[in-house]
């Protein structure tokens, strides 16, 4: 569905209410979902691709991490994976949810 604002289609979705600490599946940046992000991170080393279609050269391994990958966040550029417990970012976003929690 498309409605006209000032003389633009603008296209027109379904509002879906996401917690801050939700990570998107593509990006792998947190507070969306993946099915309306264009953006690709792998979640292990912060390449642009989707972590499913990740494929070591030397060990032949796809989709998952291996000895050889380098753990890069994408969010906090640290040596960790994207999803892991010690991100910065994934921290402030709790914080955040934390705090819409005691505003409802």
């Amino acid at each position: 569905k498309e409605i006209l604002i000032a003389g633009t289609a603008t296209k027109v979705v379904k509002y879906l209410k996401v917690s801050p600490t939700t990570q998107c599946t593509s990006c792998q940046k947190f507070g969306h979902i993946g099915d309306r992000c264009s953006t690709r991170a792998y979640r292990y080393c912060a390449a642009a691709y989707l972590s499913k279609d990740y494929s070591c050269s030397t060990c032949i391994i796809t989709g998952r991490p291996c000895q050889h990958t380098t753990p890069l966040c994408i969010n906090c550029k640290e040596k960790h994976f994207a999803n892991s417990k010690d991100c910065e970012t994934l921290k402030a976003a709790k914080l955040v949810r934390e705090e819409d929690s005691m505003e409802e």
